[in-house]
């Protein structure tokens, strides 16, 4: 063959495969082919000097502080006070001398109650742990044919539950539950605890909507616009798995906080059940569970829906925090703002569950306060930290600005919706200082109001429950 031929003929081949390689998509290599190729060999750090050394083992301990995990800096402890403030934010600028030095995780935060361990059977019967509820007991089933009963908070909304009759322990005639009624009186449980996670999974999807309608005050425009708001960024445009999951908590944690309702699949109520279930003393309306069974439903909330949540919400707003990407900035505030609400909603419980007991102390549950009130501390450190001197919240900063953009990649609607929300806090300025700064944990904005501080602090918090009286008294004055 001519050697010009031969060439002119490769030439065009060479073409012919540069035009199919821009018209055809890219072939992606195997999984097997990928296998086959070297692995990228991780360098190993070298050992630490024996001072650093120990350091970094006392850093571990400790957790290293917020700051110097936001500035990716070496967290180094003060040897003369190791739990005070470290030496890297002693020797920092005076730029964020208003914030301390705190040693918190987001991932250690208690987002709802897990046990009543004052009440002797929850704590023989714990609700969360290997072994949580009795779930983990044989059961003495009777010869009863199963019945399905439907349970619901909201509406007609609803899922249904499978309970057989047993045999009640004879040494636990005087177990009782939060409602002083007999634990046994009614001898029915859950069949099946697996079956009921299953469905409690599915039907929190479905009431998100509805559960918002029920529990958040329509008439105050900032907590209704910021949950509405919410709710939509969690799906639009494209979906957002931290404030999906969180919106789920908040939804799930009101299946411990708030009544049910039990009735047949056949009927309003089974004859039954209701002949043998005790006169609920708060809600004497109310065809409430039987006690056993409710014991056992607030057991599957508590240990096997939310607490995979709680995880799944820390670890994701733990990861956004350290990157604190302008990106992310709006999700995060909306999932701040929702589990800070969810804080307050809980004091709420709190409060009114020692009122239906007339004790002479504001709260009865005070191990739970106390972590609440750290939970909070953590949450909204971590904020403040992350958005150092912007005072996103007051009279004179605009949502518009470059500076507001380079900090929260914000489209023309959420601005908008920024700025509304800022002329709200201004108007609400004075007012949530007189109630952020009281120890009324229970009242509305106590938590959520801090997170607009443009000088925000932690707050002292009380350790012990203070008298019921004086809590009527301040509530009063606010």
């Amino acid at each position: 063959m001519d050697l010009g031929h031969e060439t002119q003929t490769l030439q065009a081949e060479d073409g012919d495969l540069k035009r199919q390689a821009r018209i055809a998509p890219r072939s992606s290599r195997t999984s097997l082919e990928r296998s086959s190729q070297p692995h990228r060999i991780k360098k190993k750090r070298s050992p630490y000097e024996a001072e650093n050394r120990i350091g970094t083992h006392l850093t571990r301990q400790l957790h290293a502080c917020v700051r110097c995990r936001m500035q990716r800096n070496r967290c180094i402890p003060d040897p003369t006070n190791p739990r005070g403030p470290c030496l890297t934010c002693q020797q920092r600028t005076v730029r964020m001398s208003r914030l301390p030095c705190l040693r918190y995780m987001v991932t250690d935060s208690t987002l709802f109650r897990t046990g009543l361990d004052y009440m002797p059977f929850y704590r023989d019967h714990p609700m969360v742990g290997p072994k949580y509820g009795d779930f983990h007991l044989e059961r003495e089933w009777t010869a009863a044919k199963p019945k399905v009963l439907c349970i619901g908070q909201v509406g007609s909304l609803h899922l249904q539950i499978e309970v057989r009759e047993f045999v009640p322990p004879p040494e636990a005639a005087a177990d009782v539950d939060l409602k002083g009624r007999p634990m046994y009186a009614v001898p029915w449980a859950i069949a099946d605890p697996d079956a009921v996670v299953v469905a409690m999974e599915e039907y929190i999807n479905r009431p998100i909507v509805r559960y918002m309608d029920e529990y958040l005050d329509r008439s105050d425009p900032l907590v209704w616009n910021i949950f509405q708001m919410a709710y939509r960024a969690s799906v639009f445009p494209v979906p957002n798995e931290m404030l999906k999951k969180t919106l789920r908590l908040w939804v799930a944690s009101r299946f411990i906080e708030s009544k049910w309702r039990c009735w047949s699949e056949t009927g309003w109520a089974d004859d039954e059940i209701r002949a043998l279930n005790p006169q609920d003393p708060f809600y004497s309306d109310l065809d409430s569970l039987p006690p056993y069974i409710d014991y056992q439903v607030a057991s599957i909330v508590i240990h096997r829906v939310l607490g995979p949540l709680r995880k799944d919400v820390l670890r994701i707003l733990q990861a956004t925090l350290n990157t604190h990407h302008p990106a992310d900035w709006f999700a995060t505030f909306l999932t701040c703002f929702v589990l800070l609400k969810n804080y307050e909603m809980q004091m709420r419980f709190q409060r009114e569950f020692a009122m239906r007991r007339r004790a002479k102390v504001r709260y009865l549950d005070m191990p739970l306060v106390r972590a609440t009130n750290s939970g909070a501390k953590t949450i909204l450190a971590h904020f403040h930290y992350c958005y150092k001197g912007q005072k996103l919240f007051s009279e004179g900063f605009d949502w518009n600005a470059p500076r507001a953009r380079r900090m929260a990649r914000l489209d023309p609607e959420q601005c908008e919706f920024m700025a509304r929300c800022r002329d709200v806090v201004v108007q609400r300025a004075s007012k949530f200082r007189a109630i952020n700064h009281s120890h009324v944990y229970h009242e509305a904005w106590w938590y959520t109001s801090q997170l607009f501080d443009p000088e925000w602090t932690p707050r002292e918090t009380l350790e012990h429950a203070p008298q019921a009286k004086a809590s009527i008294e301040l509530e009063r004055v606010i």
